[in-house]
């Protein structure tokens, strides 16, 4: 089409934001290197669009974050908002059942955090360093088992499973890392420091299978 894409049939592109451009008619600007981003139905047939910014500290400090955007029932942009802010290098992350996003910090310092955002705007954001401080990739909740799974964008990151202590409550909990047998079969080894403050993560866990660059990871349909 006209923005260079390769669409399936019946389907249209437009350019929501440009990096520094104001999105729409919102005072709100966009910001730099876009990256994972969901969609959250609101009670007026509309939706939210969330999008976080994979500004790395090292380029500019604190610099990156999320940003929302509100459409109405026929696609109109009616406002835009930042629901993050003083963050770094938000990847990607996921969405919550309960309505909220969860923007992950990749960070090379590998003391990433997991952000818990609410898509209006009207909470604040508030981290969750109980799952974990290491280059947070992506997040996926598992409703069926109220546990949470999580990767790490590393060349020997691990694969890590969350389990609330009160579920969706994601301020504590007990978080452990893959460990995938010959045959296929999996157990779990705990990180008892998820704060990485006596060692990273990825170190914690020395039976745990590496996966090198864990990278996008979502629930649909029970799966």
């Amino acid at each position: 089409d006209e923005n260079g894409l390769l669409l399936p049939e019946g389907f249209t592109s437009r350019i929501v934001g440009v990096a520094g451009e104001p999105v729409g008619d919102t005072d709100q600007r966009w910001h730099l290197f876009p990256d994972g981003a969901a969609t959250f139905a609101t009670d007026d047939g509309g939706w939210i669009h969330t999008c976080n910014s994979e500004v790395f500290s090292f380029m500019l400090a604190d610099a990156g974050g999320v940003t929302a955007v509100r459409y109405d029932r026929d696609g109109k942009i009616t406002d835009a908002y930042p629901i993050l802010e003083g963050s770094n290098s938000n990847c990607a992350g996921g969405p919550t059942p309960w309505g909220t996003w969860l923007s992950c910090e990749e960070n090379f310092e590998e003391k990433g955090r997991v952000w818990e955002c609410d898509p209006t705007g009207k909470k604040e954001a508030v981290a969750h360093p109980a799952m974990g401080l290491f280059s947070h990739e992506a997040v996926a909740v598992d409703e069926a088992t109220e546990t949470l799974y999580l990767t790490q964008d590393h060349p020997l990151g691990l694969f890590y499973r969350f389990t609330p202590s009160k579920y969706p409550d994601l301020s504590e909990g007990k978080l452990e890392a893959a460990v995938v047998d010959a045959d296929g079969a999996v157990t779990w080894a705990e990180i008892a420091d998820p704060s990485a403050t006596t060692a990273a993560t990825r170190d914690q866990a020395p039976t745990a299978t590496r996966f090198s660059g864990g990278e996008g990871c979502w629930a649909h349909d029970g799966i």
